[in-house]
């Protein structure tokens, strides 16, 4: 710990170093905290993860994967601020995905984005943040969905109405990533060590001034709850978050205020990934994949899986705790059901809740008390103009 800490008093600011001797020496105070129990190695752990984690030591994608790691760390020992990490690690994300990275980073940063939405959401839930659960869940989201389909990013938008400055910040990030590359000559270090500093000062100011135009007030910011809930103009939407051995959801109902959360406590996401499989053998069996395309070679014929107990599955554990949550399974023999948007999460975005229900009971399933659709994120309702009926996906 002292070599590290020794080190790190070397070191200069603007050096492209520096972010990770934050980094190593979070780790020793870690270490060092959980053999003594001594506070003051847990308040130095705390400081340097912070330090490691800000914008301005270091390359956008550097620093995230920083934050990143102190999220792990936290998720592991709740003494490390993990909300404190996930909210590091959710405000780098854009930087991270958007700005110094090349396609091809993009694409296979996805697959970590969506993860970390999950997982975020779940350590907010778990401390009772429903708000910040929707807002980091959505963020997280909607970069992965914008990516995926190849539509507009909130820096292609600045690129539409100001393109010198986006240019500018995209060249910027890409210098500041380059810099951190550890490729630098020896004699040009002091050189560089300058040139981090001006950059990452000058990226900051950049990002200071978009964030001064106007509509981009919160320019890679995550929208706010308060903003997410207008989604709910039409009708309850339902966001269902699962990760590890919880599952939740999150109720945005119209005219509400507040976010209900129902713990669906029988729920995994073991469990969701099952049921996924079974629906897969069965689409299999029957010569099909995801979306109804039929393949060329079906494979060779093996036992049909039973639906069904997937299906009552869904609705025992996860569909009928949120209708009773809304009050939809009294039956005042309304002549038109109420329409219900799911945005289910992870291994749940491939489940079908709209056909959840006990087929072998009556009044068990769930169209027989809402008409279901899906969305990919709140965005995507909150985009739909004022005279839409507010529903996405197919209704069910």
């Amino acid at each position: 710990m002292q070599c590290r800490s020794h080190a790190l008093a070397l070191t200069p600011d603007g050096h492209p170093d520096l972010p990770l001797r934050h980094f190593n020496l979070a780790e020793s105070s870690h270490d060092q905290f959980q053999r003594t129990q001594h506070l003051p190695h847990l308040q130095a752990a705390l400081r340097s993860f912070r330090s490691a984690s800000q914008l301005s030591t270091g390359a956008p994608r550097d620093v995230f994967h920083y934050a990143l790691s102190w999220a792990n760390l936290a998720s592991e020992h709740t003494y490390l601020s993990p909300l404190e990490a996930f909210r590091a690690t959710i405000d780098l994300l854009p930087h991270h995905i958007w700005l110094g990275a090349t396609t091809a980073q993009r694409y296979h940063d996805l697959s970590l984005a969506e993860n970390l939405a999950v997982r975020a959401a779940s350590a907010a839930i778990q401390s009772s943040e429903y708000s910040l659960a929707l807002e980091w869940l959505e963020h997280a989201r909607c970069i992965v969905w914008n990516q995926a389909l190849m539509l507009r990013s909130p820096v292609d938008d600045l690129a539409s109405s100001h393109p010198d400055l986006a240019a500018q910040l995209q060249s910027i990030a890409q210098q500041l990533h380059h810099t951190s590359s550890g490729s630098q000559a020896p004699n040009t270090a002091s050189d560089d060590t300058g040139r981090r500093h001006r950059l990452a000062r000058e990226y900051a100011h950049l990002l200071a001034q978009a964030r001064q135009l106007p509509g981009f007030g919160d320019f890679l910011e995550p929208t706010t709850a308060k903003g997410l809930m207008r989604a709910a103009r039409h009708g309850p939407v339902v966001v269902v978050n699962c990760h590890g051995t919880r599952c939740d959801a999150l109720v945005i109902a119209p005219g509400q205020d507040h976010i209900g959360h129902v713990a669906l406590s029988d729920f995994t996401e073991h469990k969701a990934r099952h049921a996924r499989s079974e629906i897969d053998t069965l689409l299999q069996h029957k010569g099909l994949r995801e979306r109804g395309f039929r393949l060329m070679n079906p494979p060779p014929p093996i036992p049909e899986p039973d639906v069904e107990p997937v299906l009552a599955g869904l609705w025992k554990d996860v569909v009928r705790p949120v209708l009773d949550h809304l009050g939809y399974l009294n039956g005042d023999g309304a002549s038109e059901l109420p329409h219900v948007t799911w945005c289910p999460t992870g291994a749940l975005s491939f489940l079908p809740l709209h056909a959840a229900g006990d087929y072998g009971q009556p009044g068990s399933r769930v169209f027989d008390y809402v008409v279901s659709s899906y969305t990919p994120t709140l965005t995507a309702l909150l985009g739909q103009t004022s005279d839409d009926d507010g529903r996405t996906g197919g209704d069910g």
